[in-house]
């Protein structure tokens, strides 16, 4: 064991990330500084963190690559566009993803099996089905590791879940909004279904949510030199919901 490995242990645990916990990891991998013994390093030292009781689920996202001229994803071969961390962590001994088009996640751990299953029905980034949208009705954290509070995507899916104005001016019955995608799973079978886009940047508007901050409960601190903020899933949930509802424009700002 290095010092990098015991320093992010002990930072996870001064944040208040447990053995047995279900976190969500949004990450900056270049946030943290050089470390010993690379991303291997991180990642071992996030499994031990939550232990083999515990979750991790980390984005493997590829809607800057799957969409309207190459419909297709394979959940073995499509890479991720949201950093270096999830890449790497998909590709280590236990992890799974899940099928989805444009939102997949990586999951590791006791509860694996559960938060990837039937993440292909799903037709929308954050519905049902999806590990992020489960963990919030299963007492997970989530984790902004050195990245802020933008990139949080269980607020995605209050904006399915709710529609806000901003995204109900979407013409679903353009190509560029509505479409068919072909999933291929783990073992070449392929899953043909519809997608549907909400997102506010397509209508005039964009996230605003380091928001979050200002109306939901979470512990800031630091692993090694990434500025994180550990936060309930289901009091984001619960809190943002509150907000939007109280203001449906609170969380997005016009461009």
């Amino acid at each position: 064991m290095n010092k990098d490995y015991i320093k992010i242990i002990d930072d996870l645990r001064s944040l208040g990330v447990n053995k047995g916990d279900k976190l969500l990891i949004h990450s900056s991998y270049k946030s943290l500084g050089k470390i010993e013994g690379g991303v291997e390093t991180l990642i071992s030292a996030l499994k031990d963190a939550v232990g083999e009781e515990g979750t991790l689920l980390l984005p493997t996202f590829t809607y800057d690559y799957v969409n309207k001229n190459n419909p297709v994803f394979d959940v073995k071969r499509t890479v991720s566009h949201v950093g270096y961390l999830p890449e790497s962590f998909r590709h280590t001994d236990g992890v799974k993803r899940s099928l989805h088009p444009t939102h997949s996640l990586a999951v590791w751990g006791k509860d694996r099996d559960y938060f990837v299953k039937d993440h292909h029905l799903d037709n929308a980034c954050v519905k049902e089905n999806s590990p992020i949208y489960k963990l919030k009705e299963n007492g997970g954290k989530i984790l902004m590791l050195g990245c802020g509070l933008y990139n949080n995507t269980i607020l995605h899916g209050l904006e399915v879940l709710y529609k806000p104005p901003y995204s109900m001016t979407v013409d679903y019955s353009n190509p560029e909004f509505h479409r068919e995608y072909a999933c291929i799973d783990e073992n070449d079978n392929i899953y043909r279904s519809e997608f549907f886009h909400v997102f506010a940047q397509e209508n005039g508007y964009e996230g605003d949510f380091i928001k979050l901050r200002d109306v939901c409960p979470m512990k800031r601190g630091y692993v090694l030199e990434a500025e994180c903020f550990l936060m309930n899933a289901q009091e984001v949930w619960d809190k943002a919901l509150e907000k939007m509802k109280e203001d449906p424009y609170y969380f997005v700002r016009k461009i």
